[in-house]
């Protein structure tokens, strides 16, 4: 898709670019931060508590800009109309990385860091939303109908926070993440069978229409649920549906196919962290068994690490003109990611300084995937196409 005349500079000539590399950056600078305030080294900004910090700044910062650069470069293939690129694109990485700093500068009240950090999501989904709108992509309008949802949940925790509206602020981050839940469930039920499909072509991956149905409208039906208060006590069968329907569709994708292929199977894996997280949820509202951050970090360390680091390193690929071919080193990003997803759910059921040692050993192993990433495509994402096409 030809986003017009080629921006001198190489990285903002498409969304995926400024934003995957800010993204990359962000994941791997944001756990050493947290380690260090959660150890006292450091204080978190003074108008958010130190874990509602860490977890929207993950959540509304980290995944914010993926969401961003992926949809920037996706929905103008779907559309075949222009996204962002050139000075409005960075203006766009400009005000999402003002949204990061913001919150840290005392002297900025904090209604204004509201206004900085919140008006990025919303013009992202007004991006996304005008390309559709005027192709008369129509059934992509979900896509940025959720992408609008994800902005008013950042908002909805900010009143929150200043106590303009009464709303939990778990609830209103979990609002967040089940959002980011369903987008990884309608995109990656689309683009998983697909890109297994045409690699393995005799793996027998395909989608099943009433298995996707099943897997999505559970997740939605669930998302409406968490939103709503003293909905507890009917999360844990539906929880559990999701993660039997989402399981269901699985068994479709060729999953056993991939195993030789790194590309395919870290989203494999990651889908998979899905159904894990989604199981341990319910557990976690039925027995008390497991504890409710389990199953938060299956989601935000196991299927989001895992499902934004294949996507990113295997777009940035497509779309920067050179064959689908992984370096060495990515391969390694992608065990780490996991490494650190299964530390950070196994360290939720441990004691005392063991549970603080497991928060360090799973930051680093984070942190470590996402520096091999940043080095490995910085030169990807800042230089030319190699075949000279726009993008």
């Amino acid at each position: 898709m030809n986003n017009g005349k080629l921006h001198p500079v190489p990285l903002l000539r498409l969304g995926f670019r400024p934003f995957y590399l800010l993204g990359g950056l962000f994941a791997a600078a944001g756990l050493p931060l947290w380690m260090a305030v959660y150890f006292n080294l450091l204080s978190a900004p003074a108008a958010i508590p130190a874990i509602f910090w860490h977890a929207h700044e993950m959540l509304f910062g980290f995944v914010g800009a993926v969401v961003a650069g992926f949809l920037f470069t996706a929905v103008g293939n779907w559309t075949g109309r222009a996204t962002p690129t050139g000075i409005p694109l960075a203006l766009l990485a400009l005000l999402w990385l003002a949204g990061r700093i913001v919150f840290w500068i005392p002297a900025v009240p904090y209604p204004a860091a509201i206004i900085v950090d919140v008006s990025f999501l919303f013009l992202v989904a007004a991006a996304v939303l005008k390309p559709i709108l005027a192709a008369r992509n129509y059934h992509n309008l979900g896509i940025a109908a959720i992408v609008l949802l994800f902005a008013a949940a950042n908002l909805l925790f900010h009143l929150s926070l200043l106590g303009v509206v009464h709303y939990s602020l778990i609830t209103a981050l979990h609002n967040g993440l089940n959002l980011v839940i369903l987008i990884i469930v309608v995109i990656g039920g689309r683009v998983i069978p697909f890109f297994t499909a045409r690699a393995v072509p005799d793996s027998g991956a395909r989608r099943e229409p009433a298995a996707d149905l099943a897997a999505v409208g559970s997740v939605l039906l669930l998302l409406i649920i968490d939103a709503l208060p003293r909905g507890v006590e009917i999360v844990p069968p539906v929880a559990f549906a999701a993660a039997a329907f989402n399981a269901w569709r699985m068994a479709y994708w060729g999953t056993p196919s991939v195993a030789g292929r790194p590309i395919l199977w870290i989203l494999h894996l990651g889908y998979a962290w899905i159904v894990a997280g989604l199981a341990l949820k319910g557990l976690a509202a039925w027995t008390g068994v497991v504890n409710a951050p389990a199953a938060v970090h299956a989601v935000t360390v196991g299927a989001i690490g895992s499902m934004t680091v294949g996507m990113m390193t295997r777009t940035a690929l497509g779309h920067s003109g050179r064959p689908l071919v992984l370096a060495g080193a990515v391969i390694w990003s992608y065990a780490l990611v996991n490494l650190a997803a299964v530390i950070r759910v196994a360290g939720t059921f441990l004691p005392g300084q063991w549970y603080g040692l497991s928060l360090l050993l799973s930051a680093a192993a984070w942190t470590a995937a996402w520096l091999l990433f940043v080095i490995i495509y910085w030169p990807i994402l800042t230089r030319p196409r190699m075949d000279g096409r726009p993008g």
